[in-house]
């Protein structure tokens, strides 16, 4: 999927694509480590789940609160510089 501005009528925030062998797994292990295709954060209703929503792609499919958000923080705080992340 392209950058979406929306998801499900709620503004993204923050989306990004995962690459298992950015982080020196397979697809099986990546799979098997709970990492989605995809993330996205989105914008909800201030006075719910701290304002925002989490979004994973698995298997093509879309959903709200995936299993873990692990990578999805790594990514994040990459970006921060608050952790390096260079698995390779």
């Amino acid at each position: 999927m392209k950058t979406p501005e929306e998801i499900e009528g709620k503004k993204v925030l923050f989306h990004c694509k995962m690459n298992p062998e950015d982080w020196g797994l397979t697809k099986s292990e990546a799979a098997f480590d709970d990492m989605a295709e995809e993330y996205a954060v989105v914008k909800i209703e201030p006075q719910y789940a701290a304002g925002i929503m989490v979004y994973g792609k698995y298997n093509g499919i879309l959903i709200a609160n995936p299993w873990t958000s692990r990578h999805l923080i790594r990514v994040l705080l990459n970006k921060l510089n608050i952790l390096h992340l260079n698995p390779k």
